[in-house]
């Protein structure tokens, strides 16, 4: 296989992909991403068929115009929603249109425009533009509400005007109800719809959506160190101000009354116009008392809430990998990139002969006592493209099971992954007598480290049974699928040294964990 076709191979598996995970999350809210993605999928197909070389050249040029840069775009919109700096975002919006019109973005760049104007003091203009859109969008009449801190008659509406079947098709309207619950007393209801709506969010919504209802229940119950925690975590990406008026919220709860007053008195100076209106409502309708209206089912939930966000902050001591820097891996990554430069000097790193001799893994020889070859092979590599792809698997895992496992632990998982796999070939072909190829690579070293993965979450998961803990399993067990699918349709590539490098790993990692 020559590069345009590993290029075109990439772009089908992930046009395929990526309409499988829209079909299966949210298809009515993604028809135009769906769209797009299958007409680059038929386009890819097609100059397969009518012009295979440069097929894949296309495929990934439409891929970048037409997924990549309205993606990335599309998310540097949403964070800038979160830290509401909503002019830029409308800015942005109105520009990545051009390249996605559809699925509602035109709209959204005249409601962000009307949050800019509220926020800046201009209530009737922005009431104006979202009245346009509040017959035709749920999001446009709640906004109406929001911007002016109206949130008796926002719920009031929520109860008479939106269907549950509506409800529960919309993370974001989920929260906006939620909110409404909490910033009119109900904190019952408050803290059974969000243990209602907690499998529909960690199903359909992002990691923000979920953590914004639990901080609602937590903040309206006065729990301030775990809304602090979430908001040094996943809804840090919230501004300072918002960050600020919920651990108020909390703290006013929480029998800080007179300074939590103060304090709120001072955030409303800021010039932001929604801000100070639901500094103004918090001020004239403080939360209610959780201790004199909280029933022993809500106080489960509560309690639920609690343990999930502090279970969390701990694990993420494990993924905070990023402050450490992973000695071990670069240290592989340049025995790798040596090899290669060597493969290189003889005379390229796609001449058999040259793999050969600097000990790629042919089972015969080992059979001969050249032994060398099976730690040798795992450093040689067939081509750049070949180089690259197992480099970054290995930088980015590596990264991970290194600071997970310890520097010492981490390279003897990743060698007796390695080498484990090469033997294991190596005897399996002898006793076959399959041996007719030469084996180089440090995939099934790298496949060992997914094996580690999946033990050390399986550890997790068993250990915690939290939901965290079970989307970190199910989610390296979909890798482990997508990587073995991806394999059976390379003939190049070895399998079997994929399997028993996972399976190596997987043991050796699950050895290393026990203290």
């Amino acid at each position: 296989m020559d590069l345009n076709d590993w290029l075109s191979l990439i772009v089908c598996c992930f046009c395929l992909g990526y309409l499988v995970r829209l079909i299966f999350s949210s298809p009515r809210q993604n028809i135009g991403w769906i769209i797009v993605g299958s007409a680059i999928l038929a386009i890819t197909l097609l100059m397969l068929y009518f012009m295979p070389s440069v097929a894949g050249l296309i495929g990934v040029i439409l891929w970048g115009i037409f997924i990549v840069i309205p993606s990335l775009g599309f998310f540097k919109v949403n964070t800038l929603i979160y830290q509401q700096q909503y002019g830029k975002a409308s800015q942005l919006t109105a520009w990545l249109c051009w390249l996605h019109p559809v699925d509602g973005w035109l709209q959204r760049t005249q409601i962000l425009k009307a949050l800019d104007l509220a926020q800046k003091g201009n209530l009737t203009k922005a009431i104006q533009i979202l009245q346009r859109y509040s017959r035709s969008s749920y999001h446009s009449q709640v906004l109406l509400y929001l911007i002016k801190a109206d949130w008796k008659n926002c719920l009031s509406w929520f109860n008479q005007s939106v269907p549950k079947a509506i409800l529960l098709k919309d993370p974001v309207l989920i929260n906006y109800y939620l909110r409404c619950l909490g910033e009119t007393g109900n904190l019952n209801e408050l803290l059974q719809g969000i243990d209602f709506f907690r499998s529909y969010l960690e199903k359909h919504g992002n990691k923000i959506e979920q953590n914004l209802s639990r901080m609602y229940g937590l903040a309206f119950c006065g729990q301030t160190s775990q809304v602090r925690e979430l908001f040094k975590g996943v809804l840090s990406i919230y501004s300072k101000q918002t960050e600020s008026f919920w651990i108020l919220t909390s703290q006013m709860v929480a029998d800080k009354k007179d300074t939590s007053r103060q304090h709120l008195l001072n955030l409303r100076m800021r010039q932001d116009l929604i801000l100070s209106n639901a500094i103004e409502w918090r001020l004239c309708y403080p939360p209610v008392e959780p201790n004199l209206v909280l029933t022993q089912s809500s106080r489960t939930i509560l309690f639920r809430l609690k343990t999930t966000v502090n279970g969390e902050n701990t694990s993420k001591k494990v993924t905070k990998y990023t402050a450490k820097k992973p000695y071990i891996t670069i240290f592989l990554i340049l025995i790798n990139l040596i090899y290669f430069g060597l493969e290189i000097k003889q005379g390229g790193s796609e001449d058999i002969n040259i793999l050969y001799n600097l000990g790629g893994l042919v089972p015969e020889e080992v059979e001969n006592g050249q032994w060398w070859r099976l730690i040798t092979a795992n450093f040689l590599h067939y081509g750049w493209l070949h180089l690259s792809m197992n480099m970054m698997g290995l930088y980015f895992l590596g990264h991970f099971v290194e600071l997970t496992l310890g520097r010492l632990r981490y390279l003897i998982a990743y060698l007796v992954s390695g080498i484990g796999s090469m033997s294991l070939y190596t005897l399996l072909s002898l006793k076959l007598e399959d041996s007719g190829q030469i084996l180089v690579g440090a995939s099934a070293a790298i496949m060992g480290l997914v094996g580690v993965l999946c033990a050390v979450f399986l550890r997790d998961w068993l250990k915690e049974k939290s939901s965290i803990t079970a989307r970190r399993l199910q989610m390296i067990l979909v890798v482990i699928g997508l990587q073995f699918l991806f394999d059976w349709t390379v003939p190049e590539i070895s399998i079997l040294s994929h399997l028993l490098g996972l399976g190596l790993g997987f043991i050796v990692g699950g050895l290393l964990l026990i203290k």
